[in-house]
């Protein structure tokens, strides 16, 4: 996995937004896998698609409205991980202002 960190990056990107709801379980499970190195992607997924701060926020919501309520579970999880014990403050922020209110 760690050798496709590059095209990881890549579709964050290039690929429409549409091709990354498809893909938003790949991405979680590669930095979940990747707890221990820190690949480049990471951030630059959270950044772009999970935290309402670098968004504007129409285009946010417009994006998250299209997870099921499920996934949005599973989503706010790998988020508050990702603040709580990664302690990435961009993602204690989105935690804050979003994602806390699906767990």
């Amino acid at each position: 996995m760690k050798s496709d960190s590059y095209a990881l990056e890549l579709g964050i990107l290039f690929l429409p937004e549409r091709a990354i709801h498809y893909y938003t379980p790949l991405y979680i499970y590669a930095s979940l896998f990747n707890r221990i190195d820190f690949w480049v992607f990471e951030s630059d997924f959270i950044q772009q698609f999970l935290c309402p701060e670098y968004r504007d926020h129409d285009d946010f919501l417009n994006f998250v409205i299209g997870f099921s309520d499920d996934q949005l579970s599973i989503i706010a999880q790998f988020m508050s991980y990702e603040s709580e014990i990664l302690g990435f403050s961009y993602a204690s922020k989105a935690c804050i202002a979003f994602w806390n209110d699906f767990l």
